[in-house]
């Protein structure tokens, strides 16, 4: 098997599997890729009723203490930051997936809706309080009315991780560099603005590792050939 390393991401490792064109329109409404698209919409939808267990259960969820809360001030604005940070970082990783690496855009979907699998699952085993508060809107969430009650771990900050991880570092190192900062900025603009407790943030990224470090043994039966 080739070697692995976070640099190199997934985009080039292929283990000798010959590099060949995609197309967009090709990539997009493939097999492989539907199937991926659909894990990722199931995912989403079951968020949905593991959200609604949580506050029906434990609607008294506690606050807890936090070492970096007590350490730093509150910068409750920054609360609107997260959001266009996790966009940011999705555009890159769409630019990784849709521009330099169609192969493996399956594996991209499929890896995301991994993620989300796992942090439903998650999020349900010992809920906290938010430290703003259990029925307080967060971020773009304030003007939709939805509540977002799972803390651990932070869904913001697995995504933004995962796309680091995903971009190809030895092809594409500025995007690579950019993804790793946004990581940065996501977990600090979360913990100012009280959007998670630290546990969250860090929990966060070492899912998305695991995650990315489980499936990327298996990337290859996820890449797309002309014959899908």
């Amino acid at each position: 098997m080739a070697g692995f390393s976070l640099d190199r991401g997934v985009g080039r490792i292929y283990d000798g599997a010959m590099d060949v064109d995609i197309g967009l329109g090709y990539a997009l409404s493939s097999r492989k890729t539907l199937l991926a698209f659909a894990s990722l919409l199931a995912a989403i939808a079951l968020f949905v009723p593991a959200n609604m267990l949580i506050d029906a259960l434990y609607p008294g969820r506690p606050v807890v203490p936090d070492i970096f809360f007590t350490l730093t001030p509150e910068l409750p604005f920054l609360a609107y930051v997260t959001d266009p940070l996790l966009f940011v970082s999705m555009a890159i990783l769409l630019v990784q997936a849709l521009r330099f690496d169609r192969r493996g855009l399956p594996y991209y979907l499929f890896s995301i809706a991994a993620l989300y699998f796992a942090r439903c699952f998650l999020m349900v085993l010992t809920p906290l309080g938010r430290p703003t508060g259990n029925h307080d809107s967060y971020g773009i969430f304030e003007f939709t009315g939805i509540l977002q009650h799972g803390m651990f771990p932070s869904g913001h900050q697995m995504l933004a991780t995962l796309a680091w991880l995903l971009v190809d570092g030895t092809e594409h190192p500025r995007l690579k560099s950019a993804a790793g900062a946004i990581v940065l900025l996501e977990g600090l603009a979360l913990l100012l603005s009280r959007g998670h407790y630290s546990i969250d943030v860090v929990g966060g990224s070492l899912v998305a590792w695991f995650i990315f470090e489980r499936l990327s043994r298996y990337r290859d039966r996820f890449l797309l050939t002309k014959a899908d």
